[in-house]
């Protein structure tokens, strides 16, 4: 399962007629392979639901993304004139010591892809987008860095994955690009709002044995 954030391009450029692409960003909630999936809640909830993933989706529904988020970027041009992704950084806009309970979420298995995959550690002073090999359907892909050129009819998927250990972080993301003689910068975030992970390190982690025990919590840590 995937949550659509936002679709569409930088605003304030975009009036101006400065942003010559645009490009939608979706959250994976649920990763594929039988994965699971943490979440950060002030508090635990009463009661598993009992349902295939543990918890339901409205319980986490909201709650920030537990010690990882992965993103799935896809940049398209507007036109036929060629776009030049530069460069994509992290631009981190908080930081605070986690609190809550982590709570597991069973994983599904969306559509398959084949993006660019890149990874940003949260924990470092000054986090970085990294180049990382990936996978699609079972081949390997090579890992490739900035820059990257797009247009109406060639563009380009990029999955990031963020992570953090000890930080309850909100952070965002800003793309260089060139076109046409023209050169900006594009904010990609949540909506106006920051991306947010949370380190689970420090705090109770719970999951849930749906066979087993499936109305009961299980303290995993």
């Amino acid at each position: 399962m995937t949550a659509l954030l936002n679709a569409g391009v930088d605003t304030v450029a975009d009036r101006a007629g400065a942003v010559p692409f645009s490009w939608t960003t979706k959250i994976i909630e649920d990763p594929c392979g039988g994965a699971s999936r943490e979440f950060v809640l002030p508090r635990l909830p009463p009661r598993p639901d009992g349902s295939a993933n543990g918890v339901a989706a409205s319980v986490v529904e909201n709650a920030p993304d537990g010690l990882h988020t992965e993103l799935v970027i896809t940049f398209q041009g507007n036109s036929g004139t060629a776009v030049v992704l530069e460069a994509l950084h992290v631009e981190m806009v908080k930081r605070a010591k986690p609190e809550g309970v982590a709570v597991e979420r069973k994983g599904d298995c969306g559509g398959g892809m084949t993006p660019r995959s890149f990874a940003v550690d949260l924990d470092r002073p000054r986090p970085r987008v990294s180049p990382v090999p990936g996978e699609s359907l079972g081949s390997p892909i090579p890992a490739v860095d900035f820059p990257f050129r797009i247009s109406d009819s060639d563009p380009e998927v990029f999955r990031l994955t963020s992570r953090t250990a000890a930080c309850d972080c909100r952070w965002r993301l800003v793309v260089d690009w060139a076109s046409g003689g023209k050169r900006g910068r594009s904010v990609i975030d949540a909506e106006g709002e920051p991306f947010r992970t949370v380190g689970t390190d420090a705090l109770p982690y719970y999951s849930n044995d749906r066979l087993r025990t499936p109305h009961a919590w299980s303290r995993r840590r």
